[in-house]
């Protein structure tokens, strides 16, 4: 079951909800982007990255009801039991400065203060 994250770029909260598109049957306009009249969870879980990458691509244009657009996509791992994140930057798209940062050749510890921090309040499991 795919969760979308909704988040405003200018706000702090976020929430999370069982998408149906993704977890029933696909909309009708995710058909040009993979070629599939259904998205189920071996199309969404399969080793083929045009498959999940479109359906990826998809949901970074999807437009909520409100006029605002998804901050990013919570998935269950392929591999495993565990939750997957996909954040897109949103901010570099509005050339605003990004919050996170990537930072090459830094290890980050995962018992930082930060890390600490955002893996308690998002739940998220380190090591």
């Amino acid at each position: 079951m795919f969760l979308i994250l909704a988040l405003r770029i200018d706000e702090v909260a976020t929430s999370c909800w069982p998408h149906p598109t993704l977890t029933r049957r696909a909309a009708a306009d995710i058909m040009p982007f993979t070629g599939h009249e259904e998205i189920d969870r071996a199309a969404a879980f399969s080793n083929d990255r045009n498959v999940t990458t479109r359906i990826a691509e998809w949901l970074r244009g999807v437009t909520l009801d409100d006029g605002s657009e998804l901050a990013g996509v919570k998935f269950e791992s392929r591999v495993g039991n565990d939750t997957c994140w996909a954040y897109w930057m949103r901010r570099t798209d509005l050339g605003l400065t990004e919050v996170a940062k990537a930072t090459a050749g830094v290890e980050i510890s995962s018992k930082e203060p930060a890390m600490v921090a955002v893996t308690e309040a998002w739940e998220i499991r380190t090591w």
